[in-house]
């Protein structure tokens, strides 16, 4: 299998200056020029352009003002099996969309091997951020091999988490 490589929209790392290669390229909420999928909790997000990950806050069919939203090539997580998952690592608040993004990459790829882009707050374990960057790292640990893919030299450097 390709690598999954997940890229998110960090304004310290963009992702636009990855190169796609024959990876499956999963980006968090607004696509790029690698996209083959795109994640998000919400909805709102998908432009029916690309297959969508929704993880959770998917609104009921029908009115109001969702209309507008494709409602085809949505791939829907088991939120509620990964909002267990994610809880029993204590988190101080809920999962970002990136790790959202994670979980439902994990369930439908079941991929060994995940490449991060964007991810800063989860990688550098950022205590500011309005997530929880320790439950985040920790929960997607232990789900595939993760590589930090800001190193960009030819060998990317496994993920050492402290």
């Amino acid at each position: 299998m390709p690598l999954i490589v997940i890229e998110s929209n960090s304004r310290q790392f963009p992702t636009e200056c990855y190169e796609k290669r024959r990876d499956i390229v999963v980006t968090v909420k607004w696509p790029t020029a690698n996209t083959d999928y795109v994640a998000a909790r919400h909805i709102s997000f998908n432009t029916g352009e690309y297959p969508f990950f929704c993880y959770k806050w998917n609104p009921p069919l029908g009115g109001g003002k969702f209309d507008h939203i494709p409602r085809n090539n949505i791939i829907q997580a088991d939120w509620e099996y990964w909002d267990d998952w994610f809880q029993s690592f204590d988190p101080k608040n809920e999962p970002s969309s990136g790790c959202c993004a994670v979980f439902s990459v994990v369930e439908y790829f079941k991929p060994e091997t995940i490449g991060l882009m964007g991810f800063d707050y989860v990688l550098d374990n950022n205590t500011d951020w309005i997530h929880d960057a320790r439950a985040e790292r920790e929960s997607i640990e232990q789900l595939a091999d993760i590589i930090d893919l800001r190193d960009r030299r030819e060998n990317n450097r496994r993920m050492k988490w402290q």
